[in-house]
């Protein structure tokens, strides 16, 4: 009885399983070319790269003596244009190629570039002890390593254009056409560990490929081979094509003859062992399919093999080309097992193939190429309108999949000569999901044959009352009536949904807001005892989910009545407007208190005065000027100013700004006559370059929030950042803290407490300010005045030792209230 392994699952299975990736591998032989602007980015100081348009008939030999005047200079065409995969290559006229506008020395660029990765690889210059991640078209320099982690994957392609793929857990030395391999027409690598699979090219003088490891010398002659070391520094070198191999001990002694089809290790200390077959490789099932079928992100492949003797494991390898070039997956599974699975592939053409690792780690030949086509269905939800191309995030082949989710009344399209069904129902052309539930949906092709299928959850849609009442929705006949109804499923709604109604309902208009739906509807006079209320994802959409209206007569008139006098409600005491403020003397790196709740329009001017902290430097005065707006019930909030010095000079960042304009705006959730809360985003703009002004964009970002207690004291605080949009990381966490306290009549007296914490021209800065006001609101007019004092020898020489300001407040504020309050 053999055993069939999912692909998806085998990465934690045992340690001789290897991880299944998709791999980004070299491009086809028919090279579709490179942006030209990706050649502008690979000019150095000594190199300028520039692109070449392909011309009808080019080849790589004619590309390089057209351009470097040497038809043997083809080895920069494949050094600058990684992805180009093994010659020969076939080039399409019209597209481009990346080029050196001089031909550099022969030997003089890096032994190898880095032409297919996946997942974790690094690498790691001579005589650097760092690694760093390694990329796609990177330079491997002589005596660098590479070393792929568990489940990567990565293609060296030399200047000779031979190319060797490392598995994972693979660390490789580069050499390159060392002196004495320039001569052979070769070249060098080091395996330290792990395997690499080599394949050298077809030209002349790129047929020789010296793998050392820490047992052995090998020598490949063209064609295909692996070479693996494992963790007892065993190598083994399984020679699939090609010319005979020349495997050595690591001295170079006891040399033997390695033919292809055949096989030979060496042990340490020991000399190579006498050449011996390679297992055969295995044969497919017959009757493998050569078409799967899926949607969307759901398509799995089955594929299957008849048993080999002596095998220990298996390798599958499945690939974009038949020879075995951009890898999409490969899998290491045990002899017992001659099924797979994978899932997840986008659409296209692949190639799998087979080779069999016997009881000696030997690797035989791959099998023949088994070729499929992955096609997808068409899968349109509920009021999802035709694309001609879905464009689709596949994933990781290696995730298993899970059920796909679909509304009732999705339609799945089959593609050409293949049908569909659900579970044991009939196959279609084109399938409908209506009953809620789970199922496996199954396709076949022209023949009857299985050829793929997924795993589909089709949800339940309920619609009921918003308000959670089962019985709450009722309408009464001849009249208009607004019905709220909540839509619940577990797929995704679509973005449109439309209510249509029963006999003697008329739907007049549907919003919605989330998940629920406000639908009016109007009921005739001969309306039903119940009615049905369906929706759907359009108005002539299939039906995804219907409830029930209960209809009743109007209640008789009664006789009227004398109607009681109305009620008067309690006036609500006003709610009082703070005078003072700490804000409007702009500064770059303090913020100050407002009175965030007040309403109107008006505008402000003030001015500050701040003392020196040396005889020998003079006062500060600036004045500062702005308006302000509370629009939409206070919620909306704008503000611009400006500020000016008249006379002194502020060297310091957080005192700078003379000349430069604020702006912000802000919101204000309206949380009821008690608390006040605003979220404001302001900023300096320069609007000059001397040293009074900033000369950068400040971002000011800031919540205040104000809070009453007792009547006639008022907590609030302002949480800010200021950072500047440029270089220089200029960023400080400001912030300040008050109480205020309501005296006699309009009087309010105020302390404030104010933090900037951060790195600003390039000092860390603790600024710790307190301060104190009086103001008074009087109609439309506040006055305040107020100080400021530096608590710490670093706050005086940055803000100065105190500063006093006064400001002046007017405009079309809340007048009522600010007579209450008085």
């Amino acid at each position: 009885m053999t055993r069939s392994l999912t692909l998806a699952s085998i990465a934690p299975a045992a340690t001789w399983m290897a991880a299944l990736w998709m791999a980004a591998s070299p491009a086809d032989a028919q090279f579709a070319g490179r942006d030209p602007a990706d050649c502008a980015a690979m000019s150095s100081g000594e190199v300028e790269v520039i692109p070449y348009e392909i011309q009808r008939g080019d080849s790589c030999a004619r590309v390089a003596r057209r351009m470097f005047g040497d038809r043997s200079r083809y080895d920069l065409i494949h050094a600058y244009n990684p992805g180009m995969g093994p010659p020969p290559h076939r080039l399409t006229a019209g597209t481009y190629l990346c080029l050196p506008r001089t031909a550099p020395p022969r030997g003089s660029g890096p032994a190898a570039r880095i032409t297919a990765i996946r997942q974790r690889v690094r690498a790691r210059p001579p005589e650097d002890a760092d690694w760093i991640p390694a990329r796609l078209g990177q330079g491997v320099d002589r005596g660098s390593r590479v070393n792929t982690l568990t489940a990567a994957f990565a293609e060296l392609t030399f200047q000779d254009t031979s190319v060797v793929t490392l598995r994972g857990d693979t660390l490789v030395v580069v050499y390159g056409a060392t002196e004495g391999a320039v001569r052979r027409g070769g070249t060098e690598a080091v395996l330290e560990r792990g395997a690499l699979r080599s394949r050298l090219g077809e030209l002349r003088g790129a047929n020789d490929l010296e793998v050392r490891t820490p047992t052995s010398r090998v020598a490949l002659s063209g064609g295909s081979a692996v070479t693996t070391v494992d963790d007892e520094a065993t190598t083994r070198v399984s020679n699939h094509s090609g010319g005979a191999a020349r495997v050595a001990g690591a001295d170079g002694a006891g040399a033997v003859r390695v033919a292809p089809g055949m096989g030979s290790k060496v042990r340490r200390g020991a000399r190579p062992s006498r050449p011996r077959p390679l297992p055969d490789a295995p044969d497919w099932a017959g009757g493998q399919p050569a078409r799967f079928v899926g949607v969307a992100q759901l398509t799995t492949v089955v594929g299957a093999w008849q048993p080999v003797e002596g095998a220990r494991v298996y390798r599958v390898e499945i690939s974009r080309h038949a020879d075995g070039r951009e890898l999409v997956a490969q899998v290491e599974v045990p002899s017992d097992v001659t099924r797979f699975e994978l899932h997840r592939l986008p659409p296209g053409t692949y190639h799998a193939r087979l080779s069999t690792i016997d009881g000696d780690f030997f690797e035989s030949r791959p099998s023949d190429a088994w070729s499929f086509e992955v096609e997808l269905g068409r899968l349109l939800q509920p009021g999802q309108a035709p694309a001609e191309e879905a464009a689709f995030d596949f994933g990781d082949a290696s995730e298993e999949p899970q059920p796909l989710v679909l509304l009732p009344g999705a339609r799945l399209t089959a593609p050409d000569g293949v049908q569909c069904g659900v579970g044991e129902g009939a196959p279609a052309a084109e399938l409908a999901f209506v009953e809620s539930g789970e199922g496996a949906v199954r396709c076949v092709d022209a023949s009857g044959a299985p050829i793929g299928g997924f795993a589909v959850s089709v949800a339940e849609v309920t619609l009921g009352s918003a308000e959670g009442d089962a019985g709450a929705l009722q309408a009464t006949r001849g009249r208009e009536v607004v019905l709220p109804l909540r839509v619940r499923s577990a797929a995704a709604l679509p973005g449109a949904l439309a209510v249509r109604g029963g006999e003697g309902v008329e739907v007049l208009g549907t919003e919605r807001e989330g998940d629920v739906l406000s639908v009016r509807v109007r009921v005739s006079a001969d309306a039903p005892d119940e009615v049905p209320l369906t929706l759907a994802a359009s108005e002539d959409g299939p039906p995804i989910a219907e409830t029930r209206v209960v209809v009743g007569d109007p209640a008789p008139l009664a006789t009227p009545e004398a109607p009681p006098p109305p009620a008067v409600a309690p006036e609500a005491p006003p709610r009082p407007v703070w005078a003072q403020t700490f804000g409007t003397t702009l500064l770059p790196s303090v913020v100050g208190l407002r009175d965030a709740g007040r309403g109107g329009i008006g505008a402000w001017i003030a001015a500050g005065w701040f003392a020196a902290d040396d005889a020998l430097e003079p006062d500060r005065f600036r004045g500062s000027a702005g308006a302000r707006a509370a629009l939409l019930g206070r919620q909306l909030h704008l503000e611009a100013a400006a500020a000016v010095d008249f006379e002194g000079a502020h060297e310091r960042t957080a005192q700078r700004g003379s000349g430069d304009v604020w702006g912000a705006a802000g919101y204000r959730p309206d949380l009821g006559d008690d608390v006040d809360v605003l979220f404001e985003a302001g900023a300096f703009f320069p609007t000059q370059q001397d040293a009074s002004g900033l000369g950068v964009v400040r971002l000011m970002p800031s919540v205040h929030l104000s809070l009453p207690f007792e009547e006639r004291w008022l907590f609030r605080t302002r949480q800010g950042a200021a950072v500047d949009l440029d270089g220089s990381g200029n960023a400080l966490w400001v912030s300040a803290y008050g109480v205020d306290a309501r005296l006699v009549g309009p009087l309010i007296a105020g302390a404030e407490l104010s933090f900037s914490l951060g790195q600003e021209d390039a000092d860390l800065l603790v600024l710790p300010l307190a301060g104190a006001s009086v103001g008074v609101a009087a109609g439309p007019l506040v006055l305040s005045l107020g100080a400021r004092f530096g608590l710490t020898e670093e706050a005086w020489e940055t803000m100065g030792p105190y500063s006093v300001f006064f400001t002046v407040e007017a405009g079309a504020w809340d007048l009522e209230r600010i007579g209450a309050s008085r």
